[in-house]
């Protein structure tokens, strides 16, 4: 399993879509759709490839959409998968938005 590490844009994206949920649609909601990021991220640990390439938006993207059959979810991993083999996400974003409007200019790039 690798590490999976998020961006402080992608932490701050993360509260925003649980405090959305639980204002639209109450606590036990908001619960479950934390449920989903969490799957997410454990999913991303044992398979770093699962998301799809992008490469028409930047040659490192991979999006991996949290919704899983029989629970609905619209938001979406934006990572990379560097040298290290670890997994950077860099944002989690409603899949509505434009993903190469709120990638970091410096996404991609070795730290």
């Amino acid at each position: 399993m690798v590490r999976v590490r998020f961006s402080d844009a992608a932490k701050a994206d993360v509260r925003e879509a649980i405090a959305y949920t639980r204002r639209g649609w109450g606590r036990a909601k908001a619960e479950q759709y934390r449920d989903l990021l969490r799957e997410a991220r454990a999913r991303l640990a044992r398979e770093p490839s699962c998301g799809t390439a992008q490469p028409e938006i930047h040659p490192d993207l991979r999006v991996y959409r949290i919704e899983q059959p029989g629970r609905s979810a619209r938001h979406a991993l934006l990572y990379r998968v560097p040298s290290s083999g670890d997994v950077h996400i860099a944002r989690v974003l409603y899949d509505g938005m434009d993903y190469g409007k709120h990638l970091p200019k410096k996404f991609g790039e070795e730290k």
